[in-house]
């Protein structure tokens, strides 16, 4: 394994918290030492509050597969209402308050950003959240973006909420479908499920549910309404694969010694899976930029962007910090037409253009502003991205803008690891 090097100390709210740089490596012994010393429920911090304080607040996470998407009109009933379901039949006494941050047609790349105001906010008992079929839907090409982000979310909510208990179920894309059919994992689950085995978290395989059953005959479309998103039928798989995991988890609760039906820390592990997971993320407003020529500060509803024509220029300085990508506003309508931005790292190179083929995307408290992410690892440019990145409107015809809302960056060149005492 690569040697930690000298500690740090950072004081958060009242956890004192040391580490150093991530040792990787993730495959030998001591990372499966690690993974074993947590506790054999995984939820015992979850029931102990519905028992002893009799109040749970489940944080959501998700996207359209989350809140169940809308066909012909008609919303299903989504796998976390299940959840909820399971809670409130077997704690009755218990006040159960569910809070859904759902960002549609995303997975943790983009929620890795908002997790402050999506997640951490509600201050979560239990998080539940499902990257499976989202991360999946990105394929190979987009794992230089998904695995550090997915890694990052879990690192960061048991450094920040280490009581929290965490549920992560996977979804189901169809082109997962070609790695099942061949005898494999898709990369997006193995990676999914090493996470699992190091952090102590719970895992439900819905997609894995309804594959099997695919394969051995049944039709696609008997779960699926189309690609990714499950119908009715789907649904009542995952929700009796979680039922079934609520169970597990609620009668190895209930074989604990009564000591251990107690609140605790989850353990922090002091390595990593992927090499440098985005622990430190802050989505900086566009208007930050300096040098900018061409473009003027717009807004729509609660959003400010920059907005620029063709020949527009801007750079953005993060310092010590690494930009990974641009998040760009489109509006209140999906198909309007934007202009597309080239972007340069470090003032040297080529210039290299980011074509607007990624999907557009809501938040389901705000569905009148449409935005579309760019991350640079997805179009061959250097997924650990750039400090100093400039950026100019490709060409275009008149009247057609480009709107920038953000950039995405990643605090620190190195995760930083930490060890509690």
């Amino acid at each position: 394994m690569v040697p930690l090097h000298k500690p740090i100390r950072i004081l958060l709210g009242c956890v004192m918290l040391t580490g150093s740089f991530p040792a990787n490596g993730s495959d030998t012994a001591e990372v499966k030492k690690e993974a074993n010393m947590t506790n054999p429920c995984l939820l015992a911090n979850t029931f102990t509050k519905c028992i002893e304080q009799k109040k749970l607040r489940i944080g959501v996470i998700g996207n359209s597969v989350t809140y169940g998407a809308a066909f012909d009109g008609v919303r299903i009933d989504s796998y976390y209402v299940r959840l909820a379901d399971w809670f409130k039949k077997r704690f009755p006494e218990a006040d159960i308050e569910v809070h859904t941050g759902i960002i549609f047609a995303m997975g943790p790349e983009t929620q890795l950003f908002r997790m402050e105001d999506k997640l951490l906010a509600f201050n979560p008992d239990l998080v539940v959240a499902e990257f499976g079929a989202a991360n999946g839907a990105w394929g190979a090409k987009g794992r230089c973006v998904t695995d550090p982000a997915t890694e990052g979310y879990v690192r960061r909510l048991r450094m920040l909420r280490p009581e929290a208990d965490f549920l992560l179920n996977l979804g189901l894309v169809q082109p997962m479908m070609e790695a099942y059919r061949a005898g494999k994992t898709p990369g997006t689950v193995d990676f999914i499920r090493r996470l699992t085995d190091l952090y102590g978290f719970v895992l439900t395989d819905s997609g894995d549910a309804i594959a099997k059953r695919v394969m051995a005959g049944e039709p696609w479309k008997h779960f699926m309404n189309d690609g990714i998103h499950p119908g009715s039928v789907g649904y009542d798989v995952h929700g009796k694969v979680i039922a079934d995991e609520l169970d597990r988890q609620w009668a190895l609760y209930q074989s604990l010694p009564a000591a251990e039906h107690k609140v605790t820390t989850h353990a922090f592990p002091r390595t990593t899976i992927d090499p440098s997971p985005w622990l430190w993320p802050r989505l900086a407003p566009a208007w930050f930029a300096e040098k900018l020529h061409g473009f003027k500060l717009a807004e729509h509803g609660r959003v400010k962007f920059i907005e620029g024509g063709s020949g527009a220029t801007g750079m953005f300085n993060a310092g010590k910090g690494r930009i990974v990508g641009i998040l760009h506003h489109v509006g209140a309508v999906a198909n309007n037409p934007h202009a597309e931005v080239e972007v340069r790292f470090e003032g040297k190179g080529d210039w290299v253009r980011l074509p607007l083929k990624e999907p557009t995307f809501p938040e389901e408290d705000d569905r009148s502003n449409l935005f579309q992410r760019q991350f640079f690892g997805a179009y061959d440019l250097p997924p650990a991205g750039c400090h100093k990145l400039e950026f100019r409107v490709a060409e275009s015809p008149a009247g057609v803008n480009a709107r920038i809302a953000g950039f995405f960056v990643i605090e620190r060149d190195a995760a930083i690891d930490f060890e509690r005492k």
